[in-house]
């Protein structure tokens, strides 16, 4: 096996990402995820817009990963204005 392979062949790097916009992905969504005290219908559409997200970033269309993580954390941290 060459160094920096796993067992399947796949390239690893230090990051764990194999791009920025992954690790973002991946960053924004577990922003998104909701606190388990939320209501039921909170949990279905947050559930609804991750799931979409994710259907977007994998045919590598929709917004940019990076600014929905920054939207995510800015609005737990009350920083977000409204519209």
């Amino acid at each position: 096996m060459a160094p920096g392979t796993t067992a399947h062949g796949q390239r690893m790097s230090a990051s764990r990402f194999c791009s920025t916009r992954c690790r973002d992905c991946v960053l924004a969504l577990e922003a998104l995820n909701p606190s388990p005290l939320a209501s039921y219908d909170f949990l279905t559409r947050r559930a609804l817009l991750t799931d979409r997200l994710i259907h977007l970033w994998r045919s590598g269309k929709g917004p940019d990963p990076a600014l929905v993580l920054r939207a995510a954390r800015d609005s737990h941290s009350g920083l977000a204005t409204p519209a």
